[in-house]
């Protein structure tokens, strides 16, 4: 069972054999997509020329991303340095 943006659609297309049944549910809606702050944050610069870029850059400093405007509000407890790295490098590089 999955309620987010479409992960389980791309993992049965990619490991069929795992999945006997998939249920997909909606959790957000609308202009709710990124959801709460951060997804407004992005929401707001992705609006703005070169607004994605203004706010992927300073994510370099790993106190930033702490910040509920970043990854602070997305996980119960600090995510670790080396999964934020991951995340981020593409959009850095």
């Amino acid at each position: 069972m999955g309620n987010d943006s479409g992960l389980f659609q791309f993992t049965a297309g990619l490991y069929p054999e795992r999945l006997a049944q998939l249920v997909i549910t909606s959790c957000e809606a609308f202009e709710n997509f990124p959801s709460g702050l951060p997804g407004r944050t992005v929401a707001l610069a992705a609006k703005m020329p070169g607004g994605l870029n203004a706010l992927i850059q300073p994510m370099r400093l790993r106190a930033l991303r702490s910040l509920p405007m970043a990854f602070g509000w997305m996980a119960k407890r600090p995510l670790p340095d080396a999964v934020t790295d991951d995340w981020l490098r593409p959009a850095q590089t």
